[in-house]
């Protein structure tokens, strides 16, 4: 009887093994405005957070491979001298020099979930 019981509990463990493997954690702003972190299985997943903040995307924070570059072409909104990342209708990253992340968020190609991060 123990060992059915063991063999059961073991087969249970693996079930969810493969699950909680792939799980990333994400970084996201909440509707207060304070920083909060989530984990999910893909960033699509993340942005279904209750909390998600109206121009907030998601970050990977953990088995990222996502590394910013410094030496970019950046893009420019009045005079700012504060550097933005975020990610464009293509998916890609860009940058954006602005004086405030709100000014940032003004980008003709402001990704559909994407909010601006400070760099």
């Amino acid at each position: 009887m123990k060992s059915i019981i063991t063999s059961i509990l073991g087969m249970a463990v693996l079930a969810v093994l493969p699950i909680t493997t792939f799980a990333s954690t994400y970084q996201y702003v909440n509707t207060d405005g304070n920083v909060q972190s989530t984990v999910a299985n893909s960033a699509s997943d993340a942005l279904l957070v209750s909390n998600l903040g109206a121009n907030s995307g998601v970050m990977l924070v953990s088995s990222s491979n996502v590394v910013f570059q410094t030496n970019v072409p950046v893009n420019t909104i009045g005079v700012g001298s504060n550097t933005y990342a975020y990610v464009n209708t293509n998916g890609n990253i860009q940058y954006v020099n602005a004086n405030s992340p709100a000014q940032a968020l003004t980008v003709s190609n402001l990704g559909a979930n994407s909010g601006v991060m400070a760099i």
